[in-house]
C-alpha cells in the first residue's frame, strides 16, 4: 500500500466553502435587484414619477 492511498482525495470533499460563497453572493444579489425594484415601483406609483399633464393647466 503506497502513502498516497490513505489520504482523501482534495476533489472529493467538495467545494466547501467556494460553494457556500457563491450561494452568499447570489443572495445578497437577489436581495439587492428585489430592493432595488421595490424602491423603483413604491417611487414611481406612490410619490411621484410620470406627470400627469391632463390635471395641471399650463396657464
Amino acid at each position: 500500500m503506497s502513502p498516497r492511498e490513505d489520504k482523501p482525495d482534495a476533489k472529493a470533499k467538495g467545494p466547501g466553502w467556494l460553494g457556500f460563497g457563491k450561494f452568499l453572493l447570489l443572495m445578497l444579489l437577489g436581495v439587492f435587484a428585489f430592493w432595488l425594484g421595490h424602491s423603483m415601483v413604491q417611487h414611481h406609483f406612490f410619490r411621484g414619477g410620470a406627470q400627469d399633464y391632463r390635471l395641471s393647466s399650463g396657464r
